[in-house]
């Protein structure tokens, strides 16, 4: 947006002229404007088949392929490119701006805040059902520990208190210190992670696995 506002920024501050023809360098920046709407349009169209391999979100192409998203957005981009067109054959490409501006607004409206919205709930999907399971799983007084990279979200989720250990190896030791009476604790994490808790080998029992997450019962 801003290099585009900057290519077109000289043409507006010039003196408007009816008889004036427009030069090399500004049917140049034409040019390639449209050629950018119209590489965009063709690029978010089949972006579906290129956000594959990400293990937290999985089914994340399949989602935002239904959702109709990218449709939206390429038929934003080619409107915007037929637009441009036609104030080339109007003479008129001193307002090729505003096209820019309005195609670009609704870009963000119509496509990457639903996009985003839709990549958020599909992150926080195994999380939630992580916390459901927590919740129903969970017996009197037995913690429960998040072990690795610290998500608040599964807090919120599961309306419980939950313990966060950052380094897998200093599970064992916090819960002699802070649940010396315990018999079980529930454990949530990545699977190496889990694996890296448990230097007691303690019997696991598998709960749930969930997106790249597990949660199981450690008998201590």
């Amino acid at each position: 947006g801003l290099l585009i506002g900057l290519l077109w920024s000289e043409r507006l501050t010039l003196p408007t002229d009816a008889n004036h023809k427009p030069d090399l360098g500004c049917c140049l920046r034409v040019g390639f404007n449209i050629e950018i709407f119209a590489v965009v349009a063709w690029a978010v169209h089949y972006s579906p088949n290129w956000m594959g391999g990400d293990p937290v979100m999985p089914t994340l192409p399949e989602v935002v392929r239904d959702s109709g998203v990218m449709t939206r957005a390429a038929v934003i981009w080619t409107l915007a490119t037929l637009a441009a067109l036609g104030l080339v054959i109007t003479q008129r490409v001193k307002w090729l701006w505003s096209i820019n501006l309005v195609a670009f607004a609704a870009f963000v409206i119509f496509t990457l805040i639903p996009t985003y919205q839709l990549a958020d709930s599909l992150r926080q999907q195994p999380l939630r059902e992580i916390a459901g399971a927590i919740a129903a799983q969970r017996q009197p007084d037995e913690p429960a520990v998040m072990v690795g990279f610290m998500k608040p979200s599964l807090v919120f989720y599961a309306e419980q208190p939950i313990t966060y250990i950052g380094t897998p190896q200093n599970v064992p030791p916090r819960l002699r210190e802070n649940t010396p009476d315990a018999t079980s604790v529930l454990l949530v994490g990545h699977p190496e992670e889990i694996l890296a808790a448990n230097p007691n080998n303690w019997p696991l029992e598998m709960l749930l696995e969930a997106g790249t997450y597990q949660l199981v019962r450690a008998t201590l």
